[in-house]
């Protein structure tokens, strides 16, 4: 029988290229049909490997989820930065692979980050969600996630509602 290891750690400068391909590969899931096309292109493409490392190198708080030594996913997180929130920390990103989706890896990931972003900043983390992006927002409602505000972002000429969702 063969044992797959799966572990969350810190992200390093060898994990660039992995965080780029995800990211691009998770926002296209996620968010095809929602942000128009052209705006999505230009979004994915504003870090590739070389944005993810100088990221790596400053003090960017980023985790990812390793399954069997591939990176599967990663979150981004830091001070929140919606001070009218009741909130000291902020999940700016939680993307994994399609592939890896339903397993328990996003939950895994997520909640490690939490811990650590509470460890750091304190109580109270928001993370922000498209209204549209249906599979985003039943996964931190299904995490208990709290919605405690909406508001709307032109992306790509199209208004789109963003949801807060706050652990205490």
């Amino acid at each position: 029988m063969k044992t797959v290891s799966i572990s969350v750690r810190r992200g390093k400068r060898k994990d660039a290229m992995a965080l780029s391909n995800i990211r691009e590969i998770a926002w296209r899931f996620a968010y095809t049909g929602i942000i128009p096309g052209p705006a999505l292109d230009k979004m994915v493409h504003v870090r590739l490997d070389s944005w993810w490392r100088w990221a790596l190198t400053v003090d960017c708080k980023i985790h990812v989820v390793e399954v069997a030594d591939i990176v599967a996913g990663y979150t981004t997180w830091g001070p929140c930065r919606a001070r009218k929130l009741p909130a000291k920390a902020e999940i700016y990103e939680c993307y994994i692979l399609p592939e890896y989706h339903g397993i328990g890896l996003g939950t895994r990931l997520f909640e490690e980050t939490r811990i650590d972003a509470r460890a750091k900043y304190g109580k109270g983390c928001i993370v922000w969600a498209l209204g549209d992006n249906e599979v985003g927002c039943r996964f931190y409602e299904a995490r208990g996630g709290e919605e405690v505000a909406r508001t709307r972002e032109n992306l790509g000429g199209t208004s789109l509602e963003k949801i807060a969702y706050l652990w205490r």
